[in-house]
């Protein structure tokens, strides 16, 4: 093969005048500068796009950990003296539960699989069958979180300026729901492929 290719490049050379290929050059180099920058623009736009799902990730983590840690320290008997300490460690309890659910309920959804092989530990077996039927299930927890915080605010466990705060959080995991949706059903453009 290489003494082939090593004669067929002496032939040209030598009786083959080399001027017919230097007008080559010009297609091929027009066309790698316009490849380079199709796929220069697809690899910015998949960091911008993975930078972006990074982003909403730590996010989440970061609240995850925000959340917990209010559950922990803005529920208090404080302001419910008739309460127990064993009713205010079951409201903890249920809260970061639910929360581990929405988690991993939202890792499915994402992957379009089913999430209650994954959450039916976290959740009472009445919210599991109330599940059963929605569309859209870490949605549905976060809803029902956001009941629940609103009842206990109203048994008196928490007070306003702390409800506010669990209210933000809430506000801040559906946003990362949305915006998680968004990044796995936004495809790239057919013209990138």
């Amino acid at each position: 093969m290489l003494v082939a290719a090593v004669i067929a490049a002496t032939i040209t050379c030598n009786f083959v005048d080399v001027q017919i290929f230097k007008g080559l050059s010009f297609p091929a180099g027009f066309l790698g500068t316009a490849l380079a920058f199709l796929i220069g623009f697809r690899n910015n736009s998949a960091y911008a796009r993975w930078w972006e799902a990074r982003k909403i990730w730590g996010k989440l983590v970061n609240d995850s950990r925000l959340f917990s840690l209010r559950v922990l320290s803005l529920l208090s008997l404080k302001f419910q003296p008739k309460g127990t300490e064993g009713k205010l460690k079951e409201f903890q309890k249920e809260l970061i539960y639910r929360h581990c659910a929405f988690v991993w309920a939202l890792n499915k959804h994402l992957r379009k699989q089913n999430p209650f092989l994954v959450i039916t530990p976290f959740l009472s077996d009445k919210e599991i069958e109330l599940l059963q039927i929605e569309k859209n299930v870490p949605y549905a927890i976060l809803r029902n979180q956001a009941l629940r915080i609103k009842d206990i605010y109203e048994e008196g466990y928490t007070e306003d300026f702390r409800h506010i705060q669990f209210d933000q959080l809430i506000g801040s995991f559906t946003d990362i729901l949305g915006k998680s949706e968004r990044i796995k059903n936004t495809i790239f453009p057919r013209q990138y492929d």
